[in-house]
């Protein structure tokens, strides 16, 4: 095991980083970490390094849900068929491989058979039975899902996209891990997007042609699942996606994000929570006493934007992110939000905020000073040195912790 972590250590760092998502996974019931999808070519040809990542997981007290999917990697066709008697001819001797790689880092898997009714025609009338799965966790196991269904007594194949949905649905696991040899969704260029938010059908049009059917059939898959995220990683970095915030894939969720000009309608607490955590600092203790114009917050306060009005103009006072959810495309979500609903636009941030770069690109222009840069949007050229001095004026409302 000391072998293991220090491995995982040299491999992506950043051990505080790694700890805050440890202390989040582990408050989560067992069965609703994750359901994790990985194909039988997957385990013939990296076995060592899906075991590995698996053993790490369970050794920290993280259990996902594992379905081996019977076809090739090839997510590209998230439709092809394979055979009741191909299947059951590949599964079981691929499931012992993956349990005898997991016994040899100190992890223990075990074949969950039999949990999977599917009497009705529809697979949305499937149904699931939850005890063996919680038996098999409860004894500290990784639970390795059987591909097979009850149908009057026969067994019957059930597919890794149909039987996804229905663990998904019924579990409401925080993440859909899917691992390809490609290591994520790819673009025209062939170069792996770091997020998608199923909610903004534009972001599609980037997707490369034949990898757009398995991020359509993850859609299908988290329909039903709204604050579940997808992932696909490869097996060597399936570790440092799930840990670090920058990772190494593919994040994608829908995200619900929700406008309000009341600060009746929000749970005050939490936006504080919020935006503490994401700042790292400490929020005033009158800031919601200020007047405000808008705030845009996702509905499980991971992240915000706070509009205020400075001189009849919008002025962006805050847009934050929870540590947990950075590099998840949030932000991107949040800013483009804002972007649509106000096209004139004023913000500030210090000349160490790491989004500086960002906000360049973003901005028609901006002025520095020694404690503040202040940008904007689609001023006018008499409204800028106005405005901008008034910015200068407002006061901070962020503090040290220790202040």
């Amino acid at each position: 095991m000391r072998n293991l972590l220090l491995k995982f250590f040299e491999k992506v760092g950043k051990s505080q980083e790694i700890e805050l998502f440890i202390q989040r996974f582990n408050v989560v019931p067992r069965n609703q970490f994750a359901v994790l999808r990985v194909s039988t070519n997957i385990i013939e040809n990296q076995l060592d390094d899906i075991a590995e990542s698996l053993a790490f997981m369970q050794h920290m007290g993280i259990y996902p849900v594992v379905i081996l999917d019977m076809k090739t990697d090839s997510y590209s066709d998230a439709t092809t068929p394979i055979s009741d008697t191909a299947a059951a001819k590949k599964f079981n001797p691929t499931a012992e491989r993956l349990i005898e790689a997991l016994n040899r880092y100190g992890s223990e898997a075990e074949i969950v058979e039999n949990i999977v009714d599917v009497t009705s025609p529809r697979p949305s009338n499937w149904t699931l039975d939850h005890d063996p799965i919680n038996g098999v966790l409860n004894m500290d196991r990784l639970p390795i899902i059987s591909p097979f269904g009850r149908r009057n007594r026969r067994r019957v194949f059930v597919n890794a996209e149909e039987l996804s949905q229905l663990l998904v649905e019924e579990l409401n696991p925080i993440k859909y891990i899917l691992i390809t040899e490609v290591g994520g969704i790819l673009d025209e260029n062939d170069t792996i997007l770091p997020f998608l938010n199923l909610s903004q059908r534009k972001e599609w049009s980037h997707v490369k042609e034949e990898m757009k059917p398995i991020v359509r059939a993850v859609r299908q898959v988290l329909k039903k699942a709204p604050d579940c995220a997808a992932i696909f990683t490869s097996p060597d970095n399936l570790l440092k996606e799930i840990f670090t915030v920058k990772g190494s894939g593919t994040f994608v969720k829908k995200y619900s994000i929700t406008a309000t000009s009341k600060m009746a309608d929000l749970d005050k607490d939490r936006l504080r929570a919020l935006l503490e955590d994401a700042f790292r600092k400490r929020l005033v203790d009158d800031f919601f006493e200020d007047k405000i114009k808008m705030v845009l917050v996702e509905k499980n306060y991971e992240g915000v934007a706070i509009i205020k009005k400075i001189r009849g103009i919008p002025y962006l006072d805050k847009i934050a992110v929870a540590k947990t959810s950075e590099g998840t495309g949030l932000g991107r979500s949040l800013w483009q939000k804002v972007a649509e609903q106000y096209p004139k636009l004023v913000w500030r941030s210090t000349p160490v905020n790491p989004l500086s770069s960002f906000y360049l690109r973003e901005c028609d222009g901006c002025m520095k000073f020694p404690k503040w840069i202040v940008y904007w949007r689609n001023l006018e050229e008499g409204e800028i040195f106005p405005i901008v001095k008034k910015i200068l004026e407002i006061r901070s409302t962020l503090r040290q912790r220790d202040d």
